[in-house]
């Protein structure tokens, strides 16, 4: 079964052209059972995507509505991570994340003192702290390298990309026969910035336990 999972709308500026309803009509029409909406640090597009999503399910073809949203680095760095929603835990987390990325730091602690994202947000602590109930997709190694033991590997998907690395390239030189996640497992392991760390392939881990996973 094949899943969407990085799909922006027109919350996502420059990258996003439809509403959500037609992108759901859409996936319909491809025949999709779930769609992911994941715009670029906002989940600005959500209720419109989920009462879509119920005005389908009641005329009998609706496509599984699923939440996310798309986590740049206000630093400039390379790399994103795409959060998606799992349950009511995540659903909460995932709206303090995406109030953090916009304000610098997340608005509903009780004195909270906004800054500026710039100088106050960084992406890999937050997503640590806010993982609960979330799903990430990760499309640069500097951002696996940070979460490597410090957010339960069963929950992240290495997505690498040639857009997570259009800036501040390493060398990533990839031996013959070997897979993109293999060659990241074996430069995390010989990275003295994750000490005792144990690396798996992230695409079997994240298959193991996300709801996600594509079923044969």
């Amino acid at each position: 079964m094949y899943v969407p999972l990085r799909v922006h709308g027109n919350h996502s500026l420059m990258t996003g052209v439809d509403a959500p309803e037609a992108l759901l009509e859409r996936a319909a029409g491809l025949g999709f059972t779930a769609l992911v909406l994941a715009d670029v640090d906002s989940t600005a597009g959500w209720i419109d995507f989920l009462k879509a999503a119920q005005r389908q399910a009641a005329e009998g073809r609706g496509v599984r509505p699923i939440l996310g949203a798309e986590l740049s680095d206000p630093s400039g760095e390379a790399g994103r991570v795409v959060a998606l929603v799992e349950n009511e835990v995540g659903f909460r987390n995932l709206n303090r994340l995406v109030s953090a990325r916009q304000l610098g730091r997340d608005p509903g602690e009780h004195g909270a003192d906004l800054g500026t994202p710039e100088a106050d947000f960084d992406l890999v602590r937050a997503a640590v702290r806010y993982q609960e109930g979330l799903i990430y997709l990760v499309d640069h190694p500097r951002l696996l390298l940070g979460m490597m033991g410090r957010v339960d590997p069963t929950r992240v998907l290495a997505a690498l990309s040639p857009a997570g690395h259009a800036r501040g390239r390493r060398s990533t030189r990839v031996r013959r026969g070997e897979t993109r996640n293999t060659h990241l497992a074996r430069r995390a392991e010989s990275s003295d910035t994750v000490p005792g760390t144990s690396v798996r392939d992230s695409h079997g881990a994240a298959a193991a336990s996300s709801p996600l996973r594509r079923e044969s």
